[in-house]
């Protein structure tokens, strides 16, 4: 809180504040008993003292503390331009599912899975970085009829990203392979 216990002598601070235990000073002969340090980084360690002087040259130097801040917050992963290649075939065509992953904290994906028709494909990376690239799963011959999809990732420390949303993408469309007609 500060102050003198000479009532009515003025006392000026002296601010040390830096990441080495001998800090800088940073304020000098400020009068206010508060300091804005500003924005400070993540997972850092941070040391500050405070030298207190009266107007008779009277002087008392507080002790070393220290802080360390905490970790950056996680931000979850995104997925976008979902596609399947080609849209219709046949049960013998060869699908190929794909999507784009980028994760700005640069975590790689710990889940990354297409799920068709509710069964998981595991997607490998195609093209890019682990943390923003694409990523596909195929070949995968499906079944005649209409299918789904969806896409689900996650980056191994909390954050996850679903595509759509929620539901699925309906497609492709596989239609049984025409035979030739018997002669």
């Amino acid at each position: 809180t500060g102050g003198d216990p000479d009532v009515g002598d003025p006392v000026t601070y002296d601010v040390y504040f830096g990441t080495s235990a001998s800090p800088p000073l940073v304020s000098n002969d400020q009068t206010g008993t508060t300091y804005n340090l500003g924005t400070l980084s993540y997972n850092t360690k941070y040391y500050w003292k405070i030298v207190a002087a009266d107007n008779h040259g009277a002087s008392a130097t507080g002790p070393l503390w220290n802080f360390t801040t905490g970790s950056a917050p996680n931000h979850p992963p995104q997925l976008s331009n979902p596609s399947v290649q080609p849209t219709s075939g046949t049960p013998s065509t060869n699908f190929y599912y794909y999507v784009r992953y980028y994760d700005s904290d640069g975590d790689s994906p710990s889940a990354r899975y297409v799920y068709v028709d509710g069964s998981p494909c595991l997607m490998s990376l195609y093209s890019g970085s682990a943390s923003n690239g694409v990523y596909r799963c195929g070949p995968k011959n499906l079944s005649a009829g209409s299918h789904s999809y969806y896409f689900y990732f996650t980056d191994g420390k909390g954050g996850a990203a679903r595509l759509p949303i929620s539901g699925s993408y309906s497609s492709p469309t596989v239609s049984e392979a025409n035979n030739p007609p018997k002669t």
